[in-house]
């Protein structure tokens, strides 16, 4: 009877102070969690407060057994619900990233050799199988041969090819494409799921030597204006200010002990992940530059610069370290002796009004208007320092296909996008590698 006396005494003072806290941050309006879940946040405190105090005077009054059995019950309530979300949590919340691990160096990557289910419950069910050098699809040898072009793909989960399979993805398709009237070319997906052009970098360094590309192609997407400068901002540089790595080993052992359990929760709590996600992310961590925000979580932060709101001077400051870590795989093709070209594509907002819905609104407002501004600048950037460029968004914009090129709830590419994508760079490339700028 201590023991219980202890813990509903515990419990009460514990409601107490949140509640007294709830209160003073939402009548004085220093908190941006949403007034709906201020309210009932309040309002449970105020019945578990009521349930604690009518329980300690039921102890004294002669009801311990009715007190017993009300929490016993109350505790089985509470494992009951906490293991039944744990249940839903595994079977809804399945994998919807391929198996990578933490690096000291290009902060994650794929781990080589390995398979992985990958899935979204209202889009795709999918395998990606990682080969012997850490990128996506069959096995590479080392040694290329003298007759063969090596194609190599940078880019995010867009190029990694998350929601179809490994003989589905652009750079699959690009391959048939370009050996189907007797060529050889050999396309290297190097793709990672939530990479921007400094991850690109790193990465190209380490594996240029092993790979022995003759075409670079960097892929820019849309997220990666904002996550090249929250990277960037992890980043370690040399005296002369050059990147040289984004530990992301560092930051994993880093976090605190409340933000892995969050995490855990994130991934396998079905009810906990959505109520915490409608609190977090719709109050204010989306207003946050960080890792977690912008790269692991949907942020509204992540494509302003693709609506006509943005800010101007954010966006320049933005956009300069992307061509930074571009001109750097520039500098680095050059002295390899690759050609290096630069592509751009559409998310789905980008395309029409009916592409990716309603799965957009979790990063654009309903009501919104669509600013070309970034494929302008890039554009712009790449014909000042003479670098290929193909934008593929008249490809995408002017699509009459039957099927949908992205997914409703998911951001990716249906195999019907990854087709436009394949054809866009082939046509591309028809003329670029018959051209004299193609040095074979």
């Amino acid at each position: 009877m201590r023991i219980l006396r202890a813990v509903i005494s515990l419990d009460l003072v514990i409601s107490f102070f949140l509640l007294i806290a709830f209160i003073f941050l939402f009548t004085t309006k220093r908190t941006n969690i949403p007034t709906i879940a201020s309210i009932a946040a309040i309002s449970f405190l105020v019945l578990n407060l009521g349930f604690c105090i009518y329980s300690l005077t039921g102890l004294y009054s002669g009801k311990k057994k009715l007190i017993q059995k009300l929490w016993v019950s109350y505790f089985i309530f509470i494992a009951g619900f906490v293991i039944t979300d744990y249940i839903a949590g595994q079977t809804v919340l399945k994998k919807i990233s391929p198996s990578i691990r933490r690096d000291a160096r290009v902060h994650h990557e794929l781990i080589p050799n390995t398979t992985s289910q990958v899935t979204h419950m209202l889009a795709y069910d999918t395998n990606i199988m990682a080969n012997n050098i850490g990128c996506r699809g069959e096995q590479i040898s080392e040694a290329k041969a003298d007759s063969t072009e090596r194609i190599l793909m940078l880019g995010d989960s867009f190029t990694m090819g998350k929601g179809v399979n490994d003989n589905e993805t652009f750079s699959a398709l690009l391959e048939n494409m370009l050996n189907k009237n007797g060529g050889r070319y050999e396309v290297i997906n190097c793709g990672i799921d939530s990479y921007s052009p400094v991850l690109q970098y790193l990465q190209l360094k380490e594996k240029i030597d092993l790979i022995n590309p003759d075409l670079v192609i960097l892929n820019f997407d849309m997220s990666d204006l904002v996550q090249e400068y929250v990277y960037r901002k992890s980043g370690s540089f040399d005296e002369d200010g050059n990147i040289i790595a984004v530990n992301g080993i560092e930051k994993e052992t880093k976090d605190p002990v409340f933000k892995r359990l969050r995490g855990w929760i994130y991934s396998n709590m079905l009810t906990v992940s959505i109520i915490h996600q409608y609190i977090y992310y719709e109050s204010y961590a989306s207003e946050l530059m960080n890792l977690e925000n912008l790269v692991a979580r949907p942020s509204t932060k992540l494509l302003e610069h693709t609506l006509k709101i943005y800010d101007d001077q954010e966006f320049n400051e933005l956009f300069g370290l992307v061509k930074q870590s571009m001109m750097e795989i520039k500098k680095l093709c050059e002295t390899k002796g690759c050609e290096y070209i630069i592509t751009t594509y559409p998310w789905g907002h980008q395309v029409n009004n009916w592409e990716w819905v309603p799965g957009r609104y979790e990063f654009v407002p309903k009501s919104h208007e669509i600013s070309d501004r970034t494929v302008i600048e890039l554009e712009k950037f790449t014909q000042q320092n003479d670098l290929p460029f193909l934008n593929t968004f008249p490809d995408f914009r002017s699509y009459q296909g039957k099927d949908p090129l992205y997914y409703k709830y998911d951001m990716h590419w249906t195999e019907a996008g990854h087709e436009v994508m394949a054809l866009s760079i082939n046509n591309f490339l028809d003329n670029y590698i018959n051209s004299s700028e193609y040095n074979k």
